[in-house]
C-alpha cells in the first residue's frame, strides 16, 4: 500500500511592514558619518500563530505558564517568524541589488537562503525571567535579551528608530537594563484612532496620519518621553539611529 502526500514549498506570509531605509551612521571616528542602507522588517506568521493560540487554549487546564514558555511548539513560532522576516529581507535585497549577509535555510525542504539579521525586537513574546516568574510582552520587548540595539516603530512618515546600548562589544551595543528595576523597552509610537481619541487641539508632540484605511494620531517622541526611558533604565548618553524611510510597504 502506497501513501501520496499533497504538499506545496513552506513561503514567508505577507510582513506587516517591509521596506528600505537611509541612515547615518557614526563611525569608529566620531568626527566621520557614513551613508547606510537598512531593510527592516516586521511582523510574523499569522496562520502559524492562530494556530499556537488554539493550542494554548486547548491545554489550558493542563499546562501551566512555564509550561507554555518551555515548549517546543513556543520556540518554533518564534524561530519561525525570524525564519520568515530574514528570507524576505534577502528577496528583498536580491529585488534591489542590496549586498546582504546570508547563508543557507538549513530547514527548507528545496534550500533557500535567509539573510543574517543584525537587529532582532521580538515586541511579542512570552520568557522566563525568574524560576517561576513568567513576563509576557505585548508592544514591548524583554531588554535582558537584546545584544545589538532595540528597534522602535515611529509614525510612518518618520521611519524607525534604534535605541543604542550601552555596551559597545556590536553595531549598536546592549545591555538595556534588568528585571530588577524594569526590564521592558516600548517598540512602537504610542498611537490611537482618531474615533477613540478625545476632541481636543493637537499638541505640538501629535502627529495626525492622514489615511482612507485607518486614521491614527501618533505621538512623537518628546522630552518627557525621553525621561520615562531614562527611568526605564535606557542612558541617553548612547543614542538613537533614525532610519528614514525611502520605499516602504505596509500590510
Amino acid at each position: 500500500m502506497s501513501i501520496r502526500f499533497n504538499s506545496q514549498h513552506w513561503t514567508p506570509e505577507v510582513p506587516e511592514r517591509i521596506g528600505l531605509y537611509h541612515a547615518y551612521i557614526r563611525g569608529f571616528n566620531r568626527d566621520v558619518r557614513t551613508h547606510r542602507l537598512f531593510i527592516v522588517c516586521s511582523g510574523g506568521m499569522v496562520r502559524a500563530s492562530d494556530a499556537f493560540c488554539n493550542l494554548v487554549i486547548d491545554v489550558g487546564k493542563h499546562w501551566t505558564a512555564k509550561d507554555v514558555c518551555e515548549s517546543q511548539e513556543a520556540w518554533w513560532l518564534k524561530k519561525g517568524c525570524q525564519r520568515a522576516r530574514c528570507r524576505l529581507i534577502k528577496e528583498l535585497a536580491d529585488e534591489f541589488g542590496i549586498r546582504v549577509q546570508y547563508v543557507q535555510d538549513i530547514l527548507a525542504y528545496k534550500g533557500g537562503e535567509v539573510a543574517v539579521f543584525t537587529s532582532d525586537t521580538v515586541e511579542h513574546d512570552i520568557s522566563i525571567i525568574h524560576q517561576d516568574k513568567i513576563a509576557v510582552y505585548n508592544a514591548c520587548t524583554n531588554t535582558t535579551k537584546h545584544m545589538n540595539g532595540i528597534v522602535t516603530a515611529m509614525h510612518p512618515s518618520e521611519g524607525m528608530w534604534i535605541f543604542r546600548g550601552s555596551s559597545r562589544g556590536n553595531c549598536f551595543g546592549s545591555m538595556f537594563g534588568d528585571h530588577v528595576k524594569c526590564g521592558v523597552f516600548p517598540t512602537n509610537a504610542p498611537r490611537v484612532k482618531r474615533a477613540q481619541s478625545i476632541t481636543v487641539e493637537d499638541s505640538s508632540c501629535i502627529v495626525r496620519l492622514q489615511s482612507t484605511s485607518a486614521k491614527a494620531q501618533y505621538m512623537c517622541f518628546d522630552e518627557a518621553y525621553f525621561k520615562n526611558l531614562e527611568q526605564m533604565q535606557w542612558n541617553r548618553d548612547n543614542g538613537y539611529v533614525e532610519l528614514v524611510p525611502i520605499v516602504v510597504g505596509l500590510a
